[in-house]
């Protein structure tokens, strides 16, 4: 093995910045929310499964992989017969944020910007756990969102609760309807914006782009909902967000 000094001279092309997190029998609920969410912008949608969702950019210098490490690992031929390793990989949720490209480069303006120790494109530049929970911070806000998960008729309850105007969270609710129905975050705003979903049908709430901002920035997060919402058969009423509290970004 290499000494750890001659690593981190390494040249570096790919670099992944990750978080896992152990929900025991929750993995799989995570993952089917987490297919819901907003595909960030510059992202597409790459590959879906039972356990995991892929996304990427076109030019494939970011991926944004959610998904189950146990499943990961008894896909593998190799890895699947390690038991320590899917021992420990058991009920846990990575969200893994994947850069090379231009978004080293990205990450390049950033780190000097900050004043951090740069190193060029060696491994050590990279290595740096302010970086990294920026990363991971910026676009897990921007797909999955740091609010819970809520199912509608729980949402109906909270909102009675709040203060604030009435219109504001009767237009936060219906919002959410429609995504429901929509059948993700981004097919309940393109209908918001073409006033119909896809099947021809009204849809419940439209307006002109501010208003689609003030939801999804303004009224929701103020009343602690994330846009997509638990199926009503859930067995709870709420499902609290997946990130850890202490790798949250600071309000």
């Amino acid at each position: 093995d290499l000494p750890s000094k001659a690593l981190l001279e390494w040249s570096t092309r790919r670099v992944d910045y990750a978080v896992d997190v152990r929900l025991p029998g929750l993995v799989p609920a995570y993952v089917s929310l987490m297919q819901h969410a907003r595909i960030p912008r510059g992202l597409m949608q790459h590959e879906v499964y039972n356990d995991s969702f892929y996304l990427r950019s076109k030019e494939d210098d970011v991926r944004l992989n959610f998904y189950s490490k146990k499943a990961q690992l008894l896909k593998d031929k190799d890895l699947c017969r390690n038991d320590r390793l899917l021992r420990e990989a058991q009920d846990l949720l990575r969200f893994e944020v994947q850069c090379q490209g231009r978004k080293l480069l990205h990450i390049h303006s950033l780190v000097r910007e900050q004043g951090l120790p740069y190193h060029g494109m060696k491994l050590r530049t990279f290595l740096n756990e302010s970086i990294a929970n920026q990363i991971v911070q910026f676009y897990f806000g921007q797909s999955v969102g740091y609010e819970d998960y809520h199912t509608l008729a729980s949402v109906e309850q909270l909102l009675r609760m709040q203060q604030g105007r009435s219109e504001s969270k009767d237009r936060s609710l219906a919002f959410l309807r429609q995504i429901a129905h929509a059948g993700s975050v981004d097919a309940g705003i393109e209908a918001f914006r073409q006033g119909a979903f896809a099947d021809g049908s009204n849809a419940f709430l439209c307006g002109p782009t501010s208003s689609l901002q003030n939801l999804l920035h303004g009224y929701l997060p103020r009343y602690g909902l994330n846009p997509v919402c638990l199926p009503p058969d859930y067995p709870a009423n709420t499902l609290p967000n997946p990130m850890p509290r202490h790798l949250r970004p600071e309000r």
